[in-house]
């Protein structure tokens, strides 16, 4: 880098001329002075099977858990967009349910339902009949209890939800696959249920 000289004779026009010279520029980028990192690994997921899938909604058949992991499982849904569903979000006759917001942690204010990351996030779901038995035999027993404050149809914490699950895996022996994810990447959270 050529000295930086300045008299008293320089003007503030004299040296902006100096430093845009495209040969300082050209010398100087700072992107030439790295090498550029190496690509980050990428590691493969095993997925879980056919069989696998039905051994987990076996496990957990008959429990508050299985419309939640059918939802999972059957229609491709994460957990806070589960979580978040409320009443006007599920059709049970057309068989379609559109997920409109999810339900998570928001710094400073706590767990509520907020909107999707994305605008492509928010879609109509087609429902599988399995889901649509489940969801209909889950707001049955619904009921039958205290409605939840704010509207959702799954009035569970995201935390005591993981819990649950992982609970029910290791209990019918499937081992420790996790429902919302073992990293703190938002990616790695939705390949959870798919992977062991």
């Amino acid at each position: 880098m050529p000295p930086l000289v300045c008299s008293l004779g320089s003007t503030r026009s004299d040296i902006n001329t100096y430093l845009t010279t495209p040969s300082w520029l050209d010398a100087q980028r700072p992107g030439q002075l790295v090498d550029a990192p190496a690509a980050a690994e990428k590691r493969e997921v095993p997925t879980i099977g056919p069989d696998e899938l039905r051994a987990i909604f076996d496990a957990t058949a008959g429990t508050r858990l299985y419309p939640i992991v059918v939802l999972a499982g059957a229609c491709g849904l994460r957990r806070g967009e589960i979580l978040g569903l409320r009443a006007g979000d599920v059709d049970l006759d057309e068989a379609v349910l559109t997920v409109r917001g999810q339900y998570g942690r928001v710094p400073g204010q706590g767990a509520r339902i907020r909107e999707t990351k994305t605008a492509s996030s928010v879609r109509a779901v087609a429902m599988p009949a399995l889901a649509v038995e489940a969801v209909r035999e889950y707001l049955a027993w619904r009921e039958t209890q205290p409605a939840p404050i704010d509207g959702r149809i799954f009035a569970w914490h995201p935390n005591t939800l993981d819990r649950h699950f992982r609970d029910a895996m290791l209990a019918a022996g499937l081992g420790d696959i996790m429902i919302s994810g073992t990293g703190s990447r938002p990616s790695s959270r939705r390949r959870a249920f798919i992977s062991a």
